[in-house]
């Protein structure tokens, strides 16, 4: 983050702080949506499916009440042991009697058609329905329900059989059976069974009522047989698992052919039987996965509108600064004079307000330093001046003192002529520049006043470019040189004597070189350097010193020399010199 500008830290730092909080609270709400919704929707299948028991456990408990009145009603107890009677018309009469005698007891199950079938243990078959007799009644015996009577006579049996069907005379039909022993009430012995049937049909109007679509409805016995089942789509029914069969109710999701369903159970508990629902996950959770994709749908668009907005406000922050960046930029790289442009009254164009002012004391304190440092150099350039006069008049006064005690009056009225002209041109003007011209004649009369001190005259040569005799030069420059050259070059020489002047371009400068053919030094002569051998020339120091505050660096004199090496050299370079007629 560090190296990032502030727009993307503020881009960022927007996004972080929404999408994290979404990240740490987004998959725990979603968890407990999809488990609130699981919850809700096991309650509501729960709540359907006990309604659907409930009701089959009233119809149940009703057919077993009709039972228990059948079951106790002497009448019957009388035909099993007294056989078949006919009455005077040649009518079976016990067939008659039962006939009215459901008629008296099933009128209070107005929702299910009963039919009453009492068979005897000689096999005699008595009830209301249309039977088929080819059917060997005998094999009653080997049904399994009938065995389970046999050791438990007093339980009460809801199954349903295809022998029993085919004893209706339609095994095409399908019926639900009650059977239960019938006691002779004098030895406790079974002397029949009596079975009470109904039709699945009915029994699938009871609990069909509760299907929806998509979904399948199952009755299961206490053995997982299925007694009955209706279904929706072509929907499979498969027996539920033992964890399920020994509860009385509940839910679970179990995957049959890589397909999800949702199974709901209850017990009806006349029977014991299991009421089951089938539904697929996909169909039951379909409007809550339409309704996830379109959270998400919301959550995406959202998020984009959170980078769009984030991206919109840290442009709006940003971009002021940017521009206050660009102004300043602009400013640096142009003129402290120019001011940053005020745009708005918040914070940024306070900061502009306060930039502006700040290049206002700037813009003060530059001018003052500038005003400053001009009256320094000035200062400083008087004071060179001051030094370089009386060290000037010195040497020339030493000259002519020589002159006078040597008694040579023509040359010591040439020599105070030449001094005089030096002299005027010092102190008559108050120009701090003159021409090269100006300044090389002065220099000659120099030069005469020096040739006084030698026995024999040294010889000078001239090498002057004379389209640069109208250039300007510091005045008095050349002059120490030339001294120093005379001085401490010519003056120990033996033998012929030169020295040399030349003022020539080099490239856009000015190089004036002063060289003798002297005795030479190895001695080291830097002027920027703190410590020098020659620190003590305050001639050449002054010389130096002018030309660095006036034209800056790397201008100054330059000293090359080497001990018996001619000729030696003194060099000066200026800047920017303006040629003037």
């Amino acid at each position: 983050m560090r190296n990032l500008s502030l727009r993307q830290k503020l881009f960022y730092w927007l996004t972080l702080t929404t999408i994290i909080p979404l990240l740490i609270f987004l998959p725990p709400l979603t968890l407990y949506q999809s488990y609130a919704i699981q919850k809700s929707i096991d309650r509501m299948c729960l709540e359907q499916s006990n309604q659907t028991s409930v009701q089959l456990d009233r119809i149940f408990n009703q057919i077993n009440s009709i039972s228990n009145l059948y079951f106790l009603d002497p009448m019957i107890e009388d035909t099993l042991q007294n056989g078949i009677i006919y009455d005077q018309l040649g009518y079976n009469a016990a067939q008659r009697d039962i006939i009215a005698l459901q008629q008296k007891y099933n009128t209070s199950i107005p929702d299910v058609d009963l039919h009453l079938t009492i068979v005897a243990n000689d096999g005699r078959i008595y009830g209301n329905g249309v039977y088929d007799h080819t059917v060997p009644i005998t094999e009653i015996k080997q049904r399994w329900w009938y065995q389970d009577l046999q050791r438990n006579s007093w339980q009460t049996l809801w199954v349903r059989d295809e022998y029993l069907n085919r004893i209706h005379s339609n095994a095409q039909t399908n019926y639900i059976y009650s059977i239960r022993a019938l006691k002779n009430f004098d030895t406790w012995e079974n002397h029949g069974i009596l079975i009470m049937s109904f039709l699945e049909s009915d029994l699938i109007k009871l609990y069909g009522s509760s299907l929806s679509s998509h979904s399948a409805v199952a009755i299961f016995d206490q053995y997982n047989n299925i007694i009955s089942s209706v279904s929706y789509n072509n929907l499979n029914v498969f027996p539920i698992s033992t964890q399920a069969r020994a509860q009385y109710a509940g839910s679970y999701i179990t995957s049959i052919d890589n397909v999800k369903y949702h199974i709901t159970y209850n017990t009806v508990s006349q029977p014991q039987w299991k009421v089951v629902t089938f539904l697929p996950t996909s169909y039951l959770f379909g409007e809550y996965i339409s309704f996830r994709i379109l959270y998400l749908v919301v959550i995406s668009l959202f998020l984009l509108a959170l980078f769009a907005f984030t991206w919109i406000i840290s442009r709006h922050f940003v971009s002021p600064i940017n521009l206050l960046t660009q102004e300043i930029h602009r400013i640096r790289q142009s003129s402290f004079s120019q001011r940053v442009s005020v745009t708005s009254s918040d914070e940024i164009g306070l900061l502009a307000c306060e930039f502006n002012e700040m290049l206002n004391q700037i813009e003060s304190l530059m001018q003052s330093i500038i005003e400053e440092q001009r009256r320094k150099r000035k200062a400083e350039l008087q004071s060179l001046y001051a030094q370089i006069n009386p060290h000037f008049i010195y040497n020339t006064l030493t000259a002519i003192r020589f002159l006078v005690y040597t008694e040579q009056k023509q040359t010591v009225d040439h020599t105070l002529c030449s001094f005089i002209t030096l002299l005027r041109h010092s102190i008559s003007s108050s120009e701090e520049f003159c021409s090269i011209r100006t300044e090389l004649r002065m220099l000659q009369c120099y030069i005469d006043i020096q040739q006084i001190s030698f026995d024999k005259p040294f010889e000078v040569c001239w090498d002057v470019d004379s389209s640069l005799l109208d250039c300007k030069i510091l005045k008095l420059t050349l002059q120490p040189l030339v001294e120093n050259a005379v001085m401490h070059g010519l003056k120990s020489k033996k033998g012929d004597r030169k020295l040399y002047i030349r003022v020539q371009r080099y490239q856009q400068d000015i190089m004036i070189a002063i060289s003798d053919n002297g005795i030479g030094t190895d001695k080291v002569l830097s002027f920027y350097e703190a410590q020098s051998d020659f620190r003590s020339s305050v001639g050449l120091i002054n010389i130096h010193s002018r030309i660095v505050l006036h034209f800056g660096h790397p201008y100054g004199i330059t000293f090359y020399s080497k001990k018996g090496a001619a000729p030696p050299c003194l060099s000066i370079s200026l800047l920017f010199l303006v040629r003037r007629n």
